[in-house]
């Protein structure tokens, strides 16, 4: 059985592949459109080029070798997506309330994959702390790296109880090399 509605390749991704024919893997040879395919193992692992969010020109083709001769076995149609946008979490926390005390303590930003089973991951490349202070000016302090700055650091030292801290223009790259930017994050 298998979720036909469910055919999703991520662009980018060695998305494990496996067939299950009844005929000896040896045997087999799979081959596909939009991507290329390689045997890891029994199994095999496809890499899509191109997304194709409606399936029209991704094709996976199974063919077997019966008694010397090259048979088609089947074809499906797949979809290919991108691998989801993160979402920006320090402490663990996507936003809301968060003590001064913790965001004291935290090394910086991460970009975390909720609810994605492979193997991929996004680091923050920069962010940027806003708080508000006297006069009702906004502090705005950068970091080039996930890491929060010496002033940053100094900068949340100073923010006073219930003070809306915005964590912004925060960009990430993939492990692809795809970016993501502007995740925001605030807490107070």
């Amino acid at each position: 059985m298998s979720a036909t509605r469910m055919n999703v390749f991520y662009r980018g991704l060695d998305n494990p592949f496996d067939i299950a024919s009844g005929i000896p893997k040896e045997d087999l040879q799979v081959e596909m459109t939009n991507g290329k395919v390689t045997k890891s193992g029994d199994n095999y692992l496809i890499r899509p080029t191109e997304l194709d969010e409606q399936g029209k020109k991704t094709k996976v083709s199974v063919f077997a070798n019966i008694n010397g001769t090259r048979k088609l076995i089947g074809t499906t149609d797949w979809r290919v997506k991108k691998v989801p946008d993160p979402v920006a979490q320090v402490a663990g926390l996507s936003g809301g309330d968060i003590r001064k005390e913790r965001l004291q303590v935290e090394d910086g930003v991460m970009a975390v994959l909720e609810d994605f089973d492979f193997d991929f991951k996004y680091k923050v490349t920069e962010f940027e702390i806003q708080t508000t202070i006297a006069g009702g000016y906004i502090d705005r302090k950068t970091s080039n790296s996930n890491r929060f700055t010496a002033e940053q650091k100094e900068q949340l030292k100073r923010v006073q109880p219930g003070t809306i801290v915005y964590i912004s223009s925060i960009k990430a790259i993939g492990d692809d090399g795809s970016t993501a930017i502007s995740i925001q994050f605030h807490s107070k």
